[in-house]
């Protein structure tokens, strides 16, 4: 039984850590976003696009093929995914999923050391804080869309 709740609380510790660590990078994305977009949309064109998906430069008619494929794998070049995966990174390794870890691992090797290690107890465990997020997640996006 201790099995279970070592890994339940660990399970919800690391899902906490990254869940926290995944908004602060949205919400500096956002900001950064908004400290971007600067005044040259008028309110208008912000309620119709509010994300600005329709203002991508207009393809030239005379354009060949191969030059609009070019110029698309020059927007989806590997230098550009690199470039994102360094940003996401602070969210990535922030230290409080660090730690979440970390408690995760050692209660992992405290169960194992100290002969109370049961898998399919301990699998169980991380399998019910995985989807007793899942069902939370759930609610709360119910809840939102009908407020």
């Amino acid at each position: 039984m201790i099995s279970f709740a070592i890994a339940l609380l660990s399970t919800a510790l690391v899902l906490f850590a990254s869940r926290k660590s995944y908004q602060s990078y949205v919400q500096k994305g956002v900001d950064a976003k908004l400290n971007i977009d600067g005044g040259d949309r008028d309110a208008i064109d912000k309620i119709d696009d509010p994300f600005d998906l329709y203002s991508d430069d207009i393809v030239a008619e005379d354009q060949s093929e191969k030059e609009i494929v070019k110029e698309e794998k020059k927007k989806h070049s590997i230098l550009k995914q690199k470039k994102e995966i360094f940003k996401s990174l602070p969210a990535n390794f922030s230290i409080l999923r660090l730690i979440s870890y970390g408690v995760l691992i050692a209660g992992f090797i405290y169960l194992k050391e100290s002969g109370n290690l049961s898998i399919p107890l301990y699998l169980t465990g991380v399998t019910s804080g995985v989807i007793g997020v899942m069902i939370l997640n759930w609610y709360q996006s119910a809840q939102h869309k009908n407020s």
